[in-house]
């Protein structure tokens, strides 16, 4: 199974065709984490709508929800950090996800994509949630963001960013198959409240190895399938899960759940370093949320 499960990480090419190579200076962004830069990325992926190469050079970008497309590559480079907006009204209302029992709709993403092949986020930049403002605020009527979200993706690759301080679960690939995640550092204050690392729901095929997770509000990482009636009516486990080489604490550890509904199986972990945990492995799950685990 480990060798089944390495060969799948070998099968994940998600490298952009460079038909298109552009850099965000390009059209003109500012880069100084005050003024937006929406209209510089627009531009950026109109002109790389069949696929290609967008890069961020060194500056800071504040930026509202945008989607990327297949068959492309979002390049940072070192000094570049992706701010998402603190400003709610720029945050769209997209409907709930099909496996979970929520009837109200929830916010994008600051970073999705649907349907997506062949796509990834690469290089040395950071993109940061500024989600402090999210983590005690009383009287929302949606739920906070999920930071990145490719959903129904195919070949899909996150390697060498920083990640930190999402709203909520910070990387969310939602019934993807053939994920990498490699050389990610991934930080949260400990009283950040469901800032969850990594967390494949109803995925197959997924590789996590290489990663740095210093602080965290809960789970480092937490394999998903679905919650309650909803997610076993979807039907779609997690399955074909390799975690390896990593180093994960003070924070919550490597967890199946608690929202488990679809089943998962065949995981396996190895090579990985503890420190400060609470747990290191768990399955947990709530009255009526559980499903089968092997």
């Amino acid at each position: 199974q480990a060798s089944t499960l390495v060969l799948c990480a070998l099968a994940v090419v998600a490298s952009a065709v460079a038909a298109c190579d552009v850099s965000l200076a390009d059209f003109g962004a500012h880069g100084n984490g005050i003024d937006y830069d929406d209209d510089a990325l627009l531009a950026a992926l109109t002109k790389c709508n069949d696929g290609g190469v967008i890069t961020f050079p060194s500056g800071k970008y504040l930026l509202s929800p945008f989607e990327i497309k297949s068959n492309m590559e979002l390049r940072l480079e070192k000094g570049s950090v992706l701010l998402a907006t603190t400003d709610w009204s720029r945050w769209p209302v997209v409907p709930p996800l099909p496996s979970y029992p929520d009837t109200s709709d929830r916010l994008a993403p600051f970073i999705g994509g649907s349907g997506i092949e062949n796509s990834s986020i690469r290089g040395e930049g950071i993109i940061d949630g500024q989600g402090s403002g999210w983590w005690h605020m009383d009287g929302l009527t949606h739920g906070r963001p999920r930071l990145i979200e490719p959903m129904y993706c195919k070949n899909f690759t996150m390697a060498g960013v920083t990640v930190q301080n999402p709203p909520f679960w910070a990387m969310h690939p939602y019934v993807c198959d053939n994920v990498l995640f490699e050389n990610i550092t991934f930080s949260a204050p400990p009283n950040s409240p469901n800032t969850d690392g990594i967390d494949p729901d109803s995925c197959s095929n997924v590789v996590i190895r290489n990663f740095n997770v210093i602080h965290c509000g809960d789970d480092a990482v937490a394999i998903k399938s679905g919650k309650d009636a909803a997610g076993r009516a979807f039907g779609k486990p997690s399955y074909n899960i390799l975690i390896e080489g990593g180093t994960i604490g003070p924070s919550s550890g490597i967890d199946i759940g608690s929202e488990m509904s679809g089943d998962v199986y065949n995981v396996m972990v190895r090579n990985m370093h503890f420190k400060e945990v609470m747990f290191a492995s768990r399955i947990k799950s709530g009255r009526g949320r559980g499903g089968k685990v092997y």
